[in-house]
């Protein structure tokens, strides 16, 4: 990506504008402009001076990606470059100032030093945690105000005293305001969902550890030490979420709002004349959002939002094997989606709205192939379409349903299609979910699965034909469902003894197991919906293994007639002894038109990474040998021990990578194989969990890079990836 300028400091001004106070000075000053022309222009540049190369400085420390939802200077032209680049303005400017305002020139670099003296403050507390934070609340409070008015006070208190040439008397006015800028800079990172879109993320000040005025507030209110401090100490998705809750509840949200409402007043017209608006949620204040200017502070920052597209079915809900009886064809499932409807609240599909808005609103615009009226559609329909879908908030513990269809719990898994076009496509996949979801109603989530699939095919055009088998096929009914929920753990036990061959696995907490899965192709304003069903829920209650139990389902499919494809996969993996292997099973939803190229496809997993399973699988045990798989599988040998994490490789085809030890119910690799109607060879893939073979995201997107240069892909290019 080529900058419009070489320069970062012009870069970032020209994201801002140039002369970002002169709103401000025209308030507290408005006759300098006329009445002393030069020390006016000095004071705007000054202020801009200061102010951006703390966000240059903020976005090299914070590793932020982003700056107002483009490319962070860093990014573009260099940590080295940028850093350096900030420092010679600021020098710059201090020398100008004090040849042309000694007086002036003092009170710069004064403020200077307690910018500066309260961002250090507020590392170390981010290096240590708690460690080094006061532990009576009286003292957390205070050391907060005190950190907030060196870091961000110190540079309004400039403006003023730059205004008043070295006088005081703007300085309680402004230091006052310098607090109200920094409690609401903490509080839309967490609570804003405009902040969320335009920014690409939430939480972004936890997730680097700040001591942020929310993060004070649930100390002292929830007396949370232990999930907050276990969050900024770990930095990881896991404890942050967890502590994201405790952040998100009504007490310590409404606290923050409440406390940002007192700290405007007596500041209405600072407030306005400082910018634009950005509004906050809370569940109890008065007509339910607080509206206030967004104030950008030199320390707002812009989240790294991850782009790796790891194009692998996560097995949430691990492998599975046991049973009863085999029916001679798909059983017809009693629905519950007319007697059970547990719709989610307002509040809650406003909570995912900042939850997931801003991920897929960034990852549309980073493919840059969407044009804007094509964002605005995609992310309309996720929110009248999705969002509604994604059960309730976790607003406290045990609230919310843990979704399967990520290790986080977190109910959308989005992603990006790369090819070595260059061209990509964004996707994601979500669980649906409603109140009643996990509960004694419906332990497994399928009225909300039925509904949304109802609408779907409807508002989409497709073909419901094998949408409706398969629900009959793979959902359980209602006696199935009693039959099978109270001897879940001894079932998922039984499978990791078979998988692993180990007596003394031990299988976590799993309340229940996922019945669909719901994805969505973007393509440019429309949508391509496919759909993933478990078969081990069936497994569990036939007895019957899951790729005979399939394989007899896919012969009696309406439309279908590929009865050679499925013998084949069948022979194949029985003798692999992999006939309770299939994780899912996925069906292209299109038009009726279209249905001839729709596709099957059939994911089984495997206990084994070698390149020789992978042979051994791509190739069907040697039933696929035609040149493009031959070809395939030469490329892929090229690359495979660098996506496995193993950057030198190995010679030794039959050596397997051992797991990181994510997760027990974690496979080595996936495979798909991929029907249509007639064709009776099927197209293989392989899929990496490649969070089992990394230390971390920044490892993954490495990895990745390193492969798109392998392959010539123009993803692989310096800076392309990260940008």
């Amino acid at each position: 990506m080529k900058p419009t300028t070489r320069c970062p400091f012009d870069y970032l001004v020209s994201q801002y504008g140039k002369h970002h106070f002169k709103t401000f000075v025209q308030l507290l000053s408005p006759l300098l402009q006329d009445e002393d022309p030069d020390r006016y222009a000095l004071i705007l540049d000054i202020m801009d001076a200061v102010h951006f190369s703390a966000i240059l400085i903020d976005d090299i420390a914070n590793q932020s990606a982003l700056r107002r939802n483009q490319p962070a200077a860093h990014v573009v032209f260099g940590e080295t470059e940028t850093a350096t680049r900030a420092y010679l303005v600021l020098l710059r400017v201090v020398n100008r100032t004090m040849r042309e305002n000694p007086v002036l020139a003092g009170e710069l670099l004064n403020s200077l030093e307690e910018i500066h003296q309260g961002q250090d403050e507020s590392l170390v507390w981010r290096r240590d945690g708690l460690e080094t934070f006061p532990v009576a609340d009286d003292e957390r409070l205070a050391a907060y105000v005190r950190m907030s008015r060196l870091k961000t006070g110190s540079l309004f208190v400039l403006l003023g005293r730059l205004l008043a040439n070295g006088g005081t008397e703007f300085d309680d006015l402004l230091v006052r305001f310098g607090l109200y800028a920094q409690l609401q800079n903490d509080c839309k990172n967490i609570y804003s969902p405009e902040y969320a879109l335009n920014k690409g993320s939430v939480a972004e000040d936890l997730r680097n550890g700040e001591l942020s005025y929310p993060v004070v507030v649930a100390l002292i209110e929830n007396k949370a030490e232990g999930i907050v401090g276990e969050a900024l100490r770990t930095r990881s998705d896991g404890d942050t979420e967890q502590a994201l809750r405790v952040l998100e509840s009504p007490a310590v949200k409404d606290a923050c709002l409440h406390a940002l409402e007192a700290a405007s007043v007596g500041l209405e017209d600072l407030v306005e004349a400082w910018g634009r608006r950005e509004k906050m949620r809370s569940d109890t204040l008065d007509g339910d959002d607080l509206t206030r200017p967004s104030t950008i502070t030199q320390h707002e920052q812009d989240d790294h939002v991850d782009r790796a597209a790891i194009d692998a079915k996560s097995d949430a809900s691990g492998s599975s094997n046991k049973s009863l009886t085999p029916p001679e064809t798909a059983p017809t499932t009693d629905t519950l989606s007319e007697t059970a409807v547990g719709d989610i609240s307002s509040v809650d599909v406003d909570y995912w709205t900042r939850r997931c808005v801003p991920i897929i609103g960034s990852l549309l615009k980073s493919c840059r192939v969407y044009s804007e009226a094509e964002r605005e559609t995609q992310l309309r329909f996720l929110q009248e379409h999705v969002l509604p879908n994604l059960g309730p908030r976790p607003s406290s513990p045990g609230s919310q349903i843990q979704s399967m269809a990520t290790f986080s719990g977190f109910p959308l898994q989005p992603s990006i299609n790369l090819s070595g076009s260059g061209q990509a496509k964004v996707r994601y996949t979500f669980e649906p979910l409603d109140s009643l979801s996990g509960t004694e109603v419906d332990p497994f989530a399928l009225a909300p699965a039925q509904r949304v699939l109802e609408k779907l095919s409807t508002l989409l055009g497709v073909w419901p034909g094998w949408i409706d088998a398969l629900i009959a096929a793979y959902h359980p009914t209602r006696e199935e469902v009693e039959q099978i929920h109270p001897n879940l753990h001894e079932y998922l036990r039984g499978v990791l003894v078979r998988t692993t061959g180990r007596q003394d696995v031990q299988v976590p907490p799993m309340p229940r197991m996922w019945v669909c899965f719901v994805a969505l192709d973007l393509e440019g304003a429309s949508q391509a919906l496919k759909v993933y069903f478990d078969p081990k829920i069936k497994e569990a209650v036939t007895g019957i293994p899951s790729c005979k139990y399939t394989c007899q389902i896919l012969r009696t499919v309406d439309r279908f007639g590929n009865a050679k494809a499925v013998d084949m996969l069948e022979q194949f993996l029985a003798e692999e002894h992999s006939i309770g292997a299939v994780e899912l099973i996925a069906i292209d939803c299109v038009p009726e038109e279209m249905q001839p190229s729709a596709r099957i496809k059939v994911y089984v997993h495997t206990m084994s990474n070698s390149f020789q399973t992978v042979r051994k699988y791509m190739t069907m045990g040697g039933r696929c040998m035609d040149p493009a798989t031959l070809e395939g599988l030469e490329n892929l040998h090229d690359v495979w021990y660098s996506l496995l994490g193993e950057s030198q490789g190995i010679v030794n085809e039959e050596y397997s990578k051992p797991l990181t030890g994510f997760s027990s119910m974690q496979h080595h690799l996936y495979f798909s194989y991929e029907m249509t109607p007639g064709n009776a060879d099927p197209g293989v893939k392989v899929y990496i969990p490649v969070q089992s073979y990394a230390p971390d995201d920044k490892t993954i997107a490495q990895n990745y890079e390193a492969n798109f240069r392998q392959l010539n892909w123009p993803w692989g290019e310096p800076g392309v990836y990260e940008a």
